[in-house]
C-alpha cells in the first residue's frame, strides 16, 4: 500500500479518534433466567406451572416512530432453562389481536414484514457475536448468526430448535426450545448478551427491551443486556451425525430452437444414486467441528440471474448450509459499503464451484469454528473432484482440487482486535497461497476503523499484495465512510473473490436522516457516495457518484426516493458488451437521474418499481424494474418481478429483460412447497426450480426438488437445455 494512502488515513483517524465524543453509558437491563427440574410443554401457551415464578422482560422502548418512548403495546419475554434446553417463553400483548399480521409460515420468512419477536444471544458475552432467533404468531422459525457487532448477519444459518405460537384474547403467545447442543458457549460464562425486538407491523412500531439509538438495530449486541443466573448448562457429547441419500435422475435435451444457430448436444438420461454424511461435534463448549463427505446441495435454492452490463464479474453470495455457520469469522478485507466488494481473499462459493458455475463433486470436506475466550478461530480444508475440462476450459489433472483456509482473530480489550488469514488452492501441481492481517478498532460505539495488509504467494505468477485503511461513523442523523485499498498487479486470490487488480480504490459516503415534524412523514434521507479507481500511477480509471436528490419515508412505511449517478470510465481497449456491440476505447463521462418507491411490504399486497434514463458509455440508457408481492394469508405468497435495460449504442442497440416468479406454499412451518422461475434473455436462459420440503423432526428433511432449463433466445422461442428430479432423505442423530 503506498505511504499517501497510509499517511492520509493515519492522519484521517487521529483526528475521527480525537473529535469522538464520548457516548452516553446507558445501564444495559438485566433479567435473570431461572433454572428447571423438568422440561416445559411446549405448547404456545404459558400456563404450565413450569413458568410460575419466572421473571419477565418488560418495559420496552421504541426505536420507531417515537426513538425513547415507552411502547404502545406491552411484552413480556420469560427466560428459563434445564441442563440440555433454554427455554424462552413471549406474551406479545396487543390492544387490537384481530389486527395482528401473520403472513408468514415458511421457515426463514422475513420476520419484519410481520407482527414478531425477535431474541438475540451473546453466549460467549464478548458484546460482539450472536445468535438471532425469531418467531411470529403462526409459529414460524426464523434464525441466523451475527458477528463484529453486526457488521455480518447471516440469515442463511438454520439451527435445530422448536417454537409453538397461538393467538390469544389479549393478543399472542409463543414459546422457545433451543436445545444448548444448538448453541456455542463459554463453560465460564453465567452471563450472556440478550435483547428482545418487538414489531407491530400495522403501527410500524419497533420497540426493544435494551433500548437502541436510531443508528443501531438488533444485530448491535454491544448494546444488549444481560442474562444472568446461568449455570449447570450441559449440550452433553454435543455430537450430530446427519446421514443423507440421494437419488437423481437427469435429462440432457439440446434441440434447434427457431431463430439464430444454436450449438447442439447429445441426447442423454443419467441416474445416480449418492450416500454421505455430515457431521457436527462441539470441541468443548466454543468450538464446533463439521465434517462432511460426498457432500450434495441439492436442497439449495437456484441462485439469482443477474444482468451484467460491465466489464467486471458479478458477486453471487453462498446459500450452503455447511459453509454458513460461524461464516462471519472468516471475513477479511475491505467491506462492502454499498455494492458488492471488491475482493476477499476467502469465498467459500469457489469450492465446489468453478468460475462458470459448474458444480463440481465435494468428495470431503472439514470445518472448525469458534471462540475461545478472546479468541476467535475459523479452520477449512476441503477436496473436491475435478472440473470437466470441456465445461470449463481448464486442463486438469484429473486429482481435483484442494482449498484450505486458516482465520484467527483476538480480541484486544473492548474495543479492537487483530487477526489473521491464509489460504490455499492447489490444482495440477500449482499452489495460490494468501496471507494476511488485519486490526479493528472501535474508539466508541458509533466510529470504527479498519486496516489490513494481505500478500498472494503463486508458484506459477509470483507475488502480489494489497491493504487497505477505512473508517466508519454511524449517528443518528449523520452517517458517514471512508476506505483506500490498493491491489496490485499480481495479487490474486484463487481461493477468493477479486473483481479488479492493478488499481487503488477510494471509496466514501456521507449519509444525513433529518426528522423534520412533518405530517405523514418519519424521516427524510439523503445521501452521496463515492467510488473512485485508479491504476497504481494515479490515472484515473473508473469513477461513480451517486447521490439520494430527495427521499423519505412515510408513517406507514412507505418510501420514495429520486436519485442521479454520474460514471466516469477509461477504456484502453474496446470491449464487447453483446455479441456484436462493441464499447469503443474512450474515456466515457455519462450519468443518469432516477426514481425508486417501495410500499410497506407488510401489507397483503404491496410493491416497489424504479425507472432511470440517461447516458451510457457513447450511448443512452432507458431502465425500470417493477416487483409485487401478493401475501393475501399466512399459507401462500407471490412475488413477481421484471428489469428491463434499453440500450442504444452507435454499433448497436439491445434489450435485456429478466423476469423471475416466486411462489411459496407454506401448508405447516414444517411442510412447505416453493417454486422459482426465471428468465434471462440476456443470457438467453429459462430455468424453473420446484422444491418441497418435509421438516419430519427437528434437523431431519425430506426433499423433493425438480429442476428444468431451457435455451431461450426469446420466451416463445426456446428448447429444452435438460431437466432433473432429486430426491434426498436426511436424519438426524443427536448426542
Amino acid at each position: 500500500m503506498s505511504s499517501r494512502i497510509r499517511n492520509v488515513f493515519v492522519s484521517l483517524s487521529i483526528v475521527f479518534s480525537m473529535a469522538a465524543v464520548a457516548d452516553e453509558v446507558k445501564k444495559a437491563p438485566t433479567l435473570a433466567a431461572r433454572a428447571l427440574s423438568g422440561a416445559v410443554v411446549l405448547d404456545g401457551i404459558l400456563n404450565d406451572a413450569a413458568w410460575q415464578g419466572v421473571p419477565a422482560a418488560s418495559g420496552f422502548t421504541q426505536r420507531e416512530p417515537a426513538a425513547g418512548a415507552a411502547a404502545t403495546e406491552e411484552t413480556e419475554v420469560r427466560v428459563a432453562y434445564t441442563p440440555s434446553a433454554l427455554y424462552i417463553g413471549i406474551r406479545a400483548l396487543d390492544s387490537q389481536p384481530r389486527s395482528v399480521v401473520a403472513r408468514a409460515m415458511q421457515r426463514d420468512s422475513d420476520v419484519t414484514e410481520d407482527d414478531s419477536v425477535s431474541i438475540v444471544l451473546d453466549t460467549f458475552d464478548d458484546r460482539k457475536n450472536g445468535y438471532f432467533f425469531a418467531t411470529n404468531a403462526n409459529g414460524v422459525r426464523t434464525d441466523g448468526l451475527m458477528s463484529d457487532d453486526g457488521d455480518d448477519f447471516n440469515l442463511e444459518w438454520n439451527g435445530v430448535w422448536k417454537v409453538k405460537a397461538r393467538r390469544a384474547e389479549e393478543g399472542w403467545t409463543a414459546e422457545m426450545e433451543i436445545p444448548f447442543s444448538t448453541l456455542r458457549f463459554s463453560p465460564g460464562q453465567d452471563a450472556w448478551g440478550l435483547n428482545v425486538r418487538r414489531l407491530v407491523r400495522r403501527k410500524g412500531e419497533e420497540s426493544y427491551w435494551a433500548p437502541l439509538p436510531l443508528e443501531a438495530d438488533i444485530t448491535r449486541m454491544s448494546l444488549a443486556g444481560r442474562l444472568t443466573g446461568l449455570e449447570g448448562m450441559s449440550p452433553g457429547l454435543n455430537l450430530r451425525v446427519k446421514p443423507f441419500t440421494v437419488a437423481s435422475g437427469r435429462e440432457s435435451l439440446t434441440r434447434q430452437v427457431a431463430g439464430p444457430a444454436r450449438a447442439q448436444g447429445n441426447d442423454g438420461v443419467e441416474t445416480a444414486n449418492n450416500n454421505g454424511v455430515d457431521v457436527k461435534w462441539g470441541v468443548g463448549r466454543g468450538l464446533s467441528l463439521d465434517l462432511t463427505v460426498n457432500t450434495d446441495f441439492a436442497e439449495a435454492e437456484a441462485d439469482e440471474q443477474q444482468v451484467n452490463l460491465s466489464r467486471f464479474s458479478l458477486f453471487v453470495p453462498e446459500n450452503r448450509e455447511f459453509f454458513l455457520e460461524n461464516a462471519g469469522i472468516f471475513e477479511f478485507g475491505p467491506r462492502a459499503l454499498f455494492g458488492a466488494p471488491v475482493l476477499r481473499p476467502f469465498f467459500s462459493r469457489r469450492v465446489g464451484l468453478t468460475a462458470n458455475g459448474q458444480a463440481v463433486p465435494i468428495e470431503w470436506g472439514t470445518r472448525l469454528t469458534g471462540r475461545s475466550g478472546p479468541w476467535s478461530l475459523g479452520l477449512l480444508d476441503a477436496q473436491t473432484g475435478a472440473p470437466d475440462s470441456l465445461a470449463d476450459g481448464l486442463d486438469d489433472d484429473g486429482k481435483g482440487e484442494n482449498w484450505g483456509v486458516l482465520r484467527l482473530k483476538r480480541q484486544v480489550g473492548k474495543k479492537g482486535s487483530v487477526g489473521l488469514v491464509s489460504t490455499r488452492h492447489s490444482l495440477n501441481g500449482n499452489e495460490n497461497r494468501v496471507y494476511g492481517v488485519d486490526a479493528d478498532f472501535n474508539p466508541t460505539s458509533r466510529l470504527k476503523l479498519r486496516s489490513f495488509w494481505a500478500q498472494s504467494d503463486d508458484t506459477a505468477d509470483g507475488t502480489g499484495r494489497t491493504g487497505g485503511l477505512g473508517a466508519v461513523y454511524r449517528g443518528p442523523v449523520w452517517r458517514w465512510s471512508a476506505d483506500a485499498t490498493e491491489i496490485g498487479e499480481r495479487f490474486d486470490p484463487e481461493a477468493g473473490y477479486l473483481q479488479r487488480r492493478g488499481v487503488r480504490r477510494y471509496t466514501g459516503s456521507l449519509t444525513f436522516v433529518p426528522r423534520p415534524a412533518i405530517p405523514h412523514i418519519r424521516n427524510l434521507f439523503f445521501e452521496g457516495r463515492s467510488e473512485v479507481y485508479t491504476d497504481l500511477d494515479g490515472r484515473l480509471d473508473w469513477a461513480w457518484n451517486g447521490f439520494d436528490l430527495f427521499s423519505f419515508r412515510t408513517k406507514s412505511n412507505d418510501v420514495v426516493s429520486l436519485y442521479a449517478d454520474a460514471r466516469y470510465e477509461r477504456l484502453d481497449e474496446p470491449f464487447e458488451i453483446r455479441p456484436g456491440i462493441a464499447v469503443p476505447a474512450a474515456e466515457h463521462r455519462f450519468g443518469d437521474l432516477g426514481v425508486w418507491g417501495e410500499t410497506n411490504s407488510s401489507r397483503a399486497v404491496s410493491a416497489n418499481a424504479w425507472i432511470q434514463s440517461g447516458g451510457f458509455y457513447d450511448g443512452n440508457r432507458l431502465a425500470h424494474g417493477v416487483s409485487l408481492r401478493l401475501r393475501p394469508g399466512r399459507h401462500f405468497r407471490s412475488e413477481s418481478s421484471w428489469d428491463r435495460h434499453h440500450v442504444e449504442l452507435p454499433t448497436g442497440t439491445f434489450d435485456t429483460n429478466l423476469f423471475r416468479q416466486r411462489l411459496a406454499v407454506a401448508v405447516t412451518p414444517d411442510l412447505s412447497t416453493a417454486a422459482f422461475v426465471q428468465f434471462n434473455d440476456a443470457a438467453e436462459l429459462l430455468s424453473m426450480n420446484l422444491r418441497l420440503n418435509w421438516i419430519y423432526r427437528p434437523g431431519a428433511d425430506v426433499f423433493l426438488v425438480f429442476n428444468e432449463t431451457w435455451d431461450a433466445p426469446g420466451f416463445g422461442r426456446r428448447a429444452q437445455r435438460d431437466r432433473q428430479a432429486i430426491l434426498k432423505l436426511t436424519y438426524l442423530f443427536a448426542a
